[in-house]
Formats: C-alpha cells, sequence, structure tokens
C-alpha cells in the first residue's frame, strides 16, 4: 500500500512538466479453440512494447493505455501454442477487439501467425468519429494534412477555414498530441487600417491546418458532436492528431519535390510557381528500445502559395480618368500594360506611365515555413514518460488584393511561430488501472509589418509614411528618378482609374503595424480503472490564457505624420516616446492589450492595458461500459 501511495505521490507531484496524450485499449478473449472454454491466467503482450495482461476468470484481458498505432499482439498459456496476431490498428479513445483461441501443444509446435482483419466500422465508438491511419496517410493523393480533413464527411474548407456540420470555423475543436492547439481568441479581432485585417494574421490554432508534418503523423480523428466529457471547447466537432513514436529499429526517409521542371515538361500551359519541400524523418532506439524517438523537418518555399490562373490581357495607351472617389488624378498620365495567360504574378508584366516601365510582376505572395515535429518515450514500466513537440516557423508576404495591387510592389509581410511542448506520465498502478497527470505549454506569436522599413518602434514604424524616407527606400528609374513618388509629405499617390477601374500605385501604403500573443499553460490529470464491464474515467482540466495584441493602422501613420509635418517638434516626441508622444497615440484609437502605447510589453499586472488572462476549469466523471452487444458512454 505505502508504494502505491508512493508511486502516485511521484506521477502527481513530480513530472511538472507532463503533457495528454490520447491512447486506446485491447481487449478480448482467450479461448481453447477445440472445446472453446476461456483459458484463465494466458498472458498477453502487446510486440515491442512493455503493455500486456493477463486474463481474468472469464478468459477476458484489457489492455489501457496503448498509444495509437499498429502492433503484432501475442498471447502465451502453458501447454498451448502460441498464437501472433499481426497488423493490430489501436485507434485512440478506441477499443480493439483481438480474440485468440489456442491449440494443445500435443497437436502441433511453433507459434500461430494471424492477420488481424479491421472492421470498417469500430463498435466501441458511440458517436460519429473517423480515424485516419499512417498508413492511409503515406497512401493519399497529396501529402497536405488540409486535404485529409475536407474529404471527411460533414467537413469543408473554405477561403482556408475548416467547418464541420456547417459550423463556424471557430467551433472546431484542435489537438495536438491531446493539447489544444486552439487559440483563444480568433486571430485576436485586430485590424490595422482597411489594407491588414483578421484573416491575414492568421485566426484559430497554430497547428490545425497544414502545419503538422503528413509523414510525422500516427492517426488524424475527426469527431463530429457525441463526443465525450473529457473533451470540450468545440461545438461542432473535434480533429485529433497524433504523433509517430520511433521503432524498435532505426530507420528514416528523405523527401524532395519541386515544381521547377514543370515549364519544361508541359510546356506552355503549365506553370511554376517556385514550390519547394524538402522533408526528412529519423526514428528508432536510443540507447535501448525503452528510450525510442522520432523526429520529422520540413522546409517549404513557394512563390504564390495562392495560385490564381488569368486569362491575359493588353491594354495600350488608356488615358487615365479624374478618380471621383479620392481625388483627382495627375492630367496627362496614361497608361499602358500586358501579361499572357497563367499567373498573373509570375508572367513578365509591365505598365508604361509617362514613358517610365513600372514592373507588374509584384504580387507574388512569397511563403516559406519550416516544420518540425517529434518525440520521444521512456518506457520504463510501470512509468511509461512521452515527450512530444511541435514547432512552426513562416514568413509570409500577404497579397489579398493581387490584381489592385499589382502595380504596388510594397506589399506586407507576415511572421507567425508556435510551439508546443508535451510530456506525458503514466503510472500503472495494476494491470487494469492506470494514473495520468499531464502539463500542457503552448504559445503562439503573430506579427503584420511592411518588410521595407524597420518595426522596432513606434518611431520606425511613423517613417512607414514620411515620403522622403518612403521615396529613398523604393526602386528607381533608369535616370535614377525613385518611383515611390508622394503626392506631398504625407498622403500617398493616386490610385490609377484606368476606365473606371481603380489600381494602387507604386509606394502606397499597404498595411499597419499588428503584433499579437496567445499562449497558455495547463494542468491535467485523471484515473483510469477497469472494473468489468467498466471503464471509470475520473479527471480534470485547468488552463491558463495569455492574450496580448498591439495594431497601428495605417491611417492612424498618415494622420500622426500630418501633425508631425505641421509641429515638427512632435518627432522628439515620439523618439523619445513620452507621455505627450502617448497621448497622441490614443486619441489615434491605437488598439493595446498587453502592450503600451509603444507597443512595449506590460507586466504591472495592475496597469489598466495589462495582458488578459482568462482560464478555463472542468471536472469529469465517466463510465464507458463495453457489453458483448451494446456501449454506453455516461
Amino acid at each position: 500500500m505505502m508504494r502505491h501511495t508512493l508511486r502516485v505521490f511521484l506521477v502527481m507531484f513530480f513530472p511538472v512538466f507532463l503533457f495528454s496524450q490520447e491512447t486506446g485499449k485491447i481487449a478480448g478473449t482467450v479461448t481453447d479453440e477445440a472445446t472453446g472454454e476461456p483459458l484463465v491466467g494466458a498472458n498477453i503482450l502487446v510486440e515491442g512494447t512493455s503493455f500486456g495482461a493477463a486474463t481474468d476468470s472469464e478468459g477476458k484481458y484489457r489492455i489501457l493505455g496503448v498509444p495509437a498505432s499498429t502492433y503484432a499482439v501475442r498471447a502465451e498459456f502453458i501447454g498451448y501454442r502460441p498464437v501472433r496476431i499481426s497488423n493490430v490498428r489501436v485507434s485512440s479513445r478506441l477499443t480493439t477487439d483481438t480474440d485468440f483461441a489456442l491449440t494443445s501443444e500435443a497437436l502441433e509446435l511453433g507459434v500461430v501467425e494471424v492477420v488481424a482483419e479491421r472492421p470498417l466500422i469500430n463498435p466501441s465508438a458511440t458517436n460519429a468519429i473517423r480515424s485516419i491511419s499512417s498508413e492511409q496517410i503515406a497512401n493519399f493523393a497529396t501529402r497536405n494534412v488540409a486535404d485529409l480533413f475536407s474529404i471527411q464527411p460533414g467537413v469543408v474548407i473554405h477561403n482556408g477555414m475548416l467547418h464541420i456540420r456547417g459550423s463556424r470555423a471557430d467551433e472546431v475543436g484542435y489537438e495536438l498530441e491531446g493539447a489544444s492547439t486552439k487559440a483563444i481568441v480568433r486571430g485576436g479581432a485586430i485590424q490595422a487600417g482597411q489594407q491588414a485585417s483578421t484573416a491575414e494574421l492568421g485566426g484559430g490554432g497554430a497547428f490545425n491546418l497544414g502545419s503538422v508534418i503528413a509523414e510525422a503523423l500516427e492517426e488524424v480523428s475527426i469527431q463530429s458532436g457525441g463526443y465525450t466529457a473529457d473533451l470540450g471547447g468545440a461545438n461542432a466537432g473535434i480533429i485529433q492528431q497524433k504523433l509517430k513514436t520511433g521503432g524498435q529499429s532505426m530507420s528514416g526517409s528523405v523527401l524532395y519535390e519541386t515544381d521547377a521542371l514543370a515549364p519544361a515538361l508541359g510546356g506552355d500551359e503549365t506553370f511554376s510557381y517556385g514550390a519547394t519541400d524538402f522533408t526528412a524523418t529519423l526514428g528508432g532506439p536510443l540507447l535501448s528500445n525503452r528510450i525510442r524517438f522520432f523526429g520529422a523537418v520540413q522546409r517549404l518555399h513557394t512563390d504564390d502559395f495562392t495560385p490564381q490562373f488569368w486569362f491575359g490581357a493588353d491594354i495600350a495607351d488608356k488615358a487615365l480618368l479624374p478618380d471621383l472617389i479620392g481625388g483627382i488624378t495627375p492630367s496627362g498620365d496614361s497608361v499602358s500594360f500586358s501579361w499572357g495567360d497563367g499567373d498573373i504574378s509570375d508572367n513578365s508584366s509591365f505598365a508604361k506611365l509617362d514613358s517610365t516601365i513600372i514592373n507588374a510582376a509584384q504580387n507574388k505572395r512569397v511563403s516559406d515555413v519550416t516544420n518540425f515535429n517529434g518525440t520521444l518515450l521512456f518506457d520504463f514500466n510501470p512509468l511509461v514518460i512521452r515527450v512530444g513537440g511541435a514547432l512552426n516557423s513562416s514568413t509570409t508576404q500577404v497579397n489579398s488584393l493581387p490584381l489592385f495591387r499589382m502595380f504596388n510592389d510594397r506589399l506586407p509581410e507576415r511572421k507567425r511561430s508556435s510551439s508546443l511542448i508535451n510530456v506525458k506520465g503514466t503510472m500503472f498502478l495494476s494491470s487494469t488501472t492506470l494514473i495520468n497527470v499531464n502539463v500542457n505549454r503552448f504559445s503562439r506569436l503573430a506579427e503584420i509589418y511592411d518588410p521595407n522599413f524597420d518595426h522596432g518602434s513606434v518611431a520606425d514604424i511613423l517613417e512607414w509614411g514620411d515620403s522622403t524616407l518612403v521615396a529613398d527606400k523604393g526602386p528607381e528609374d533608369k535616370d535614377g528618378n525613385p518611383l515611390w513618388v508622394y503626392k506631398n509629405e504625407w498622403t500617398p499617390p493616386d490610385e490609377f482609374n484606368v476606365a473606371a477601374f481603380r489600381f494602387q500605385r507604386p509606394g502606397d501604403i499597404t498595411t499597419g503595424y499588428i503584433k499579437s500573443e496567445q499562449s497558455y499553460i495547463g494542468l491535467n490529470g485523471g484515473l483510469v480503472s477497469q472494473i468489468t464491464d467498466h471503464e471509470i474515467k475520473i479527471g480534470f482540466a485547468w488552463r491558463r490564457w495569455t492574450y496580448r495584441q498591439y495594431s497601428f493602422s495605417a491611417s492612424a501613420i498618415r494622420s500622426i505624420n500630418q501633425q508631425i509635418d505641421f509641429t515638427p517638434a512632435l518627432a522628439d516626441s515620439f523618439a523619445k516616446e513620452n507621455e505627450h508622444a502617448a497621448l497622441i497615440l490614443r486619441r489615434s484609437r491605437i488598439s493595446n492589450i498587453g502592450y503600451d502605447e509603444f507597443g512595449k510589453e506590460i507586466t504591472d499586472e495592475d496597469n489598466i492595458d495589462r495582458a488578459r488572462h482568462p482560464y478555463n476549469l472542468s471536472f469529469y466523471i465517466m463510465d464507458k461500459i463495453e457489453m458483448d452487444d451494446i456501449v454506453v458512454n455516461a
């Protein structure tokens, strides 16, 4: 008794950095093949692991806490020939039924080899749940994880947002390795002027659509309603992703893909978008089979991450019309531009404005993404510790209006980084009882800025609207004249108006400055015990968020530069970041939570603009009753 108490204490309080990872259960009966009588005390072993059990008085066995994967399961009993069943697929939160019929050794020697058949529907599922295994992922037509979701019944992806059963995108829950990756605020509801939107900052979770490496996934499961009490934070459905565990032998893979050869192989009707994908994996034992690792790294690049096909156009020497909405286009201007069929951002388009050639192939949405997924398993049964981690970093050129901005190469850039660290500790108190204790740590940072300028301070950001600095930062024509020319010190140039079609001119400001942080630390734990046909779960979950956001709109940049033009002494106030400058920023309606008016992080919890710390707390008691002809979740 004292020994068990010590184990519980160690699991509950010592592993402070433990995380949750979903597991499944293997159950069945062992009988005498000739008589059908149950075999009491037969040993069941999951090969390559320390998981196992013995049959009870009815010949039944249950193995709890088995990570989702494909295994070989072996049954042994004295006086009987061992039976080995391979291809046993364990899905998280479900029971895999595996029955054994053993024959007497007097009849035949050796081990009976059996390949398990996988049912189309798992009878232990009490809700609409669809599981996709690593084997199915490997055989899928594409390597985009989001495409796996989109082919499932009731799932639709529209404009990069996933919807289940017609739900809103923020009603879907996401988990990786059992830890939530769903942002508490969709993109922070931040805007920076009319050009930079919440969608450009990116809402939802960090590892939702495509940020997890396909080769690193062991299983993806999609639940559309009816999920159990230990899952929450969603109204429509939950998507769970589990990473692979290293095998008993060292193995790895390297993949490189590119579309650079597409024009050469496909002719004039095939286009390259500069897409490359380098992915490498490695996994296996580390020092011994009790310690195993798996890691996957991916590097993605594309010149246009949302390719669009356009039919060509040729407009020659069209006069610019008066702009009735935003002022008058300078008289005497004319424009001439053309492009061929294909992706407009990948063509040698050009425009001629008053004999000046302006490159129009400036609306590529360049993207660079780096992903890492990995796990580390310490199998020291009865204590098993699993460490999982995921990192994501991306830099993307934002251009949500490719035609409108086709002549303006001053485009914003979006940078996002996310991290998730998972460690799970499981203590097996007996073959039918275990305890889990977990701590969750997740972080998501996002930022949008003008990459042509610095953005380390408000004084730097104000330079985005300074006509002289804008002209210096921009390109020049063949005679050395700047192409980014403002109407005056703080007013961007008027838009082109070609036959009533408006196009933004080169050098016009396209974004304000935005940044946000959403992170949490959570604690959850529970007791799982199998009592005859009842699988009892008692547990709790707690999560505390930290939320910060800051936005400085493009209109505020214009307005403050206008004030500085009238009162040059204000420039010194912003350089010193004094109270006068802070007052002007507040009047300019900047948005700041967790940051002061100048974008500096606030650490004083008594400050009215401090970071927000919402939290969730829940408790649950569950009973999964699995009888021969009915399964009930209560």
